[in-house]
């Protein structure tokens, strides 16, 4: 390899990191701004089976835990955003099924419903696998929710089921990324 070929390499490998760098810092930003651009500037945080599992939620939004007999659902917190049009829940669920059987077993639920767009993907947040479901439903007053369901596995027997639904018309693109912040604040 001759000098002109390495220096050209040296460049573009200092570049590679500048760009890697420069994207996480980007991330974070873009995160800040989601969350001020729908005038949410804390998160407070919520402790689950007595504290062994944490996750923050914005302060302005509603939260009621609901308490299930049985020993399926055993964390329940509802969260409600008047504001944004946001509803969801945050369970955790004892189970011996795969997340594979809890989205089958869910998506059969669904079916006497009016829903389109259903798609399931797997991802990773903050590097642990989680399989997300997004799907459409269209209530009885003709309202079109958008609906996005995360799941993921945090001990054997027992799932994180995160439910996030925003009507179509409050809804917009950094949703997602409200989203996003909340999912990565979980800690088990």
């Amino acid at each position: 390899m001759n000098r002109k070929q390495l220096g050209v390499t040296l460049i573009l490998i200092c570049l590679m990191i500048i760009m890697l760098t420069g994207e996480k810092l980007f991330n974070n930003d873009i995160k800040k701004v989601a969350l001020t651009n729908n005038n949410i500037g804390n998160l407070n945080r919520y402790n689950a089976l007595e504290g062994s599992i944490s996750y923050s939620l914005p302060d302005t939004w509603d939260v009621e835990e609901k308490k299930y007999p049985g020993n399926y659902i055993v964390y329940d917190n509802n969260f409600v955003s008047e504001e944004m049009g946001i509803l969801g829940y945050v369970q955790i669920l004892n189970t011996k099924k795969s997340i594979e059987e809890l989205v089958n077993a869910d998506k059969e639920k669904l079916k006497d419903k009016s829903i389109n767009k259903y798609e399931c993907n797997e991802d990773k947040i903050n590097g642990e696998n989680i399989t997300k479901v997004f799907y459409n439903e269209k209530s009885n007053k003709e309202k079109l929710y958008l609906n996005v369901i995360y799941y993921k596995q945090l001990s054997e027997g027992q799932v994180l089921k995160v439910l996030f639904s925003s009507s179509e018309d409050k809804y917009k693109e950094d949703y997602n990324t409200i989203y996003q912040v909340i999912l990565d604040s979980f800690e088990h």
